[in-house]
């Protein structure tokens, strides 16, 4: 899903266009969660996501998208698949 992530912290566009595949994911294949949030930061190298589901929240943050994306999907199965 994300192939590149030399080019996310210095690249504005790259950032922009990473940032959207993201949240068009999550929207596409995790339909439950709702207000998804997700934060590049050029000064910590940090991505940071964070999400509602009633009333429990999911938060996962990592150096690339990739493990953002994994700390993302084990937060949803832990909080979200085994509430329901």
């Amino acid at each position: 899903m994300f192939s590149n992530f030399k080019d996310v912290y210095t690249n504005r566009q790259y950032a922009k266009e990473a940032r959207q595949k993201f949240l068009a994911y999550f929207a596409d294949n995790f339909p439950p969660v709702k207000s998804l949030k997700c934060k590049i930061d050029p000064h910590n190298h940090r991505i940071i996501a964070s999400a509602k589901f009633c009333k429990r929240r999911l938060y996962a943050r990592g150096y690339s998208l990739q493990k953002c994306f994994n700390h993302f999907v084990n937060e949803y199965e832990q909080k979200v698949l085994v509430a329901y």
